[in-house]
């Protein structure tokens, strides 16, 4: 596994993009399809395991099946047989195995696995050796935290924190980052804790005027419902790379002056240039069409 961090495109940081549920404002939430859909569009996918009344590990947030299913029951009591025939928020999409979501998320997106209950790391720990994405282990329950951070098991992991206390970082944490609600967050919290070794992944980001306030205190990761939310960060990176590739003339072969396959050129010449950091790529028509006007005009 490779370390899981934001991507930096000459010296510009850019937070990875974290699909919050799989992008739960543009697909039933924690399903195959959501995990499916969100691939392309962003760096990580979020979601939320428990463990069902069979015995395996289900993709669910919540512990009763009111909401999502319209069910009285409890998930823990319900089997995989029967979380397989129920639909999710009326779609049609069933509660699934998490096996079946990580099938379902091409190699190269990494996957935020947040669990909901204690005594399922082990089985967690299995599916995670059957797969090759990247992995980060989350939970709001420090005692799931420590265990993944002292077990084998082949991720990153991270302490989930729905309020602040100045108290969190006094004494050493087991893990590699933080997720705080984004509505605690301000720049000394985040200062303090990127300074003390922690990467800083901000859950759940609504607003477009709160993804830049985050970007500009430096997280390294922004939790949201909808791709689109970030369409800001992107364009604000790539409009910095261009001022940077006039400003750095050795960067210019990369990009040709004129050509009706511009944007495919580029695409491929970026990638190439970047060593096949595919989290990069995302940029790669913005910066394009940006050189476009500059140039051909």
């Amino acid at each position: 596994m490779s370390d899981i961090s934001p991507p930096t495109l000459f010296g510009i940081n850019s937070p990875v993009a974290i699909a919050h549920r799989g992008a739960a404002d543009r697909f039933p939430e924690n399903t195959v399809a959501a995990a499916r859909g969100a691939a392309p569009h962003v760096d990580m996918i979020e979601i939320d395991v428990r463990r069902c009344a069979s015995g395996e590990v289900v993709v669910i947030h919540d512990a009763t099946l009111d909401r999502l299913c319209g069910v009285s029951a409890q998930v823990s009591e319900t089997t995989l047989s029967t979380l397989s025939s129920l639909s999710v928020l009326g779609s049609n999409e069933a509660v699934p195995p998490l096996s079946a979501v990580l099938s379902a998320i091409p190699s190269q997106t990494a996957v935020n696995i947040e669990i909901k209950e204690e005594g399922i790391l082990p089985a967690v720990r299995d599916h995670v050796s059957a797969t090759d994405n990247d992995i980060l282990i989350s939970s709001f329950l420090p005692t799931v935290v420590s265990e993944a951070a002292e077990s084998d098991i082949e991720a990153q992991t991270a302490l989930i924190i729905a309020s602040w206390s100045d108290a969190i970082l006094d004494q050493p944490i087991e893990c590699t980052a933080i997720h705080p609600a984004a509505d605690i967050l301000t720049p000394e919290r985040i200062t303090r804790c990127l300074n003390s070794g922690y990467a800083v992944n901000a859950w759940r980001v609504q607003t477009d005027q709160r993804v830049k306030n985050l970007i500009h205190n430096g997280v390294t990761g922004l939790i949201v419902d909808d791709w689109e939310l970030l369409a800001w960060m992107w364009s604000h990176v790539a409009r910095l790379v261009v001022e940077l590739i006039q400003i750095q003339g050795e960067y210019w072969w990369l990009f040709p002056t004129s050509s009706d396959d511009w944007t495919a050129q580029t695409a491929v010449r970026w990638k190439e240039a970047c060593m096949d950091n595919w989290q990069l790529t995302r940029y790669a028509p913005r910066v394009s069409t940006i050189l476009k006007m500059r140039v051909c005009r």
